[in-house]
């Protein structure tokens, strides 16, 4: 659906992304003046009530005006789930002080937060996940994800739980797009309930939450068994 495109004369982002000798991305934006960088409250429409999830993450939760027009609709979120993966993107802000800041202003609204260790490192260098996951749930947030690359993700809970699960083991062809494939794919789980993603995350047990953990892990190993950000379909995974 077009239903929420916002039309404009700016130019859109151009987004590179090169491997190195080791297969490792590196990612350049040139998004000055863009349509994206640029949107402002004033050009959101309202939000229809179907509308129950908002998802937010890289350089448009640093980059103003779209990061204070973000954190304005996330302030603003009516009771709509939020999730948000800082991703960050140094070649767009490279001062970690803004993304910190940004995403301390994001973190009463939202429900859950997904960051890679090597993000975390960036953004709190020298604090453990754990630390970092017990800083966010006692600011509120339901439920924390730390991934790291093919070592185990790892979660919490504001109920108490921690859970891991190990991914599975690939030829890595290209790992663009796996942090996004995992985000997906964790909150596809989460919809499946029938109460919405809070409630899902709310009657958690350790069971379900390194069971959901797994499907996003595979999910995201998939992306990286194959050249691109070329995201697997449900039907490619099992539960």
């Amino acid at each position: 659906s077009t239903r929420y495109s916002v039309a404009t004369d700016r130019p859109t982002t151009i987004s590179l992304v090169g491997l190195d000798t080791a297969g490792v991305p590196a990612y350049q934006f040139y998004d000055t003046g863009s349509a994206d960088t640029g949107l402002t409250a004033a050009d959101l429409p309202p939000l229809a009530p179907e509308v129950t999830g908002l998802h937010f993450g890289s350089y448009s939760i640093a980059v103003a005006p779209v990061a204070d027009t973000l954190a304005g609709l996330a302030a603003g979120r009516g009771g709509r789930f939020v999730s948000v993966d800082p991703n960050i993107r140094p070649t767009v802000e490279p001062d970690m002080e803004v993304w910190r800041a940004r995403l301390d202003g994001l973190l009463p609204h939202t429900d859950l937060v997904k960051i890679s260790a090597e993000d975390l490192g960036l953004i709190r260098p020298g604090l453990g996940r754990e630390a970092f996951a017990a800083d966010l749930l006692g600011r509120g947030v339901q439920l924390v994800v730390v991934t790291d690359g093919d070592a185990p993700a790892h979660a919490w809970t504001a109920s108490g739980l921690h859970g891991s699960a190990t991914p599975p083991k690939v030829v890595v062809i290209d790992t663009v797009g796996a942090g996004d494939t995992f985000q997906a794919a964790l909150l596809a789980r989460l919809l499946r309930g029938p109460d919405g993603p809070k409630a899902a995350i709310a009657a958690l047990d350790r069971v379900e939450l390194e069971a959901i953990l797994s499907y996003a892990a595979r999910a995201s190993a998939l992306t990286c068994s194959r050249r691109g950000a070329d995201l697997p379909r449900a039907a490619e995974l099992s539960d």
